[in-house]
């Protein structure tokens, strides 16, 4: 509710102000992982920056390597982080492409097996299984029928996100 009726909201932690911003500030650009969980749904992956991200739409990311996925993300970096510094890439599930082929253009991309389907009505909600063992969500509005839907259980697919797309927190 604090979202949809105010200019600027505060998220506490353990009655510490956390963040205090816009609404549309405190969801893009969470200040750490409590804050990016707090305020709506998030993917949250664990692992290392490898490096400055070198591309057309890099300026300012980092090169993020997730624990045990075997493939790199470049994502906004707020904070200075150095090559080896562990950190947390937040993307929320929304701003997930899911495909059944990959994606030769995209620049972050990781495969998966689905898991699980939550069908909202307007949305369904792709729970995706990575070589880690982790699941990641990604959203879809509803454009066809359901019984019509390309995607489903058990499916191989590939997930694609713009490097605008992943913020990478250090807390």
């Amino acid at each position: 509710e604090a979202m949809t009726v105010s200019t600027r909201i505060g998220v506490m932690n353990l009655g510490i102000v956390a963040q205090v911003d816009t609404p549309a500030g405190i969801y893009e650009n969470p200040s750490s992982r409590f804050v990016a969980d707090f305020i709506g749904d998030v993917n949250l992956l664990e692992g290392r920056i490898e490096g400055e991200a070198k591309g057309k739409h890099a300026e300012g990311n980092m090169l993020f390597a997730a624990d045990g996925i075997g493939t790199t993300f470049s994502a906004r970096c707020p904070d200075q982080l150095e090559a080896g510094t562990t950190c947390w890439l937040a993307v929320r599930p929304e701003k997930i492409a899911i495909s059944k082929e990959k994606d030769t253009k995209a620049v972050n991309q990781v495969s998966g097996v689905v898991d699980d389907i939550a069908y909202v009505g307007n949305l369904s909600t792709y729970h995706v299984r990575l070589a880690n063992g982790r699941v990641i969500k990604a959203q879809e509005v509803n454009r066809r029928r359901v019984e019509n839907r390309e995607i489903t259980w058990e499916d191989e697919v590939w997930l694609s996100f713009t490097e605008g797309a992943g913020l990478l927190l250090a807390e």
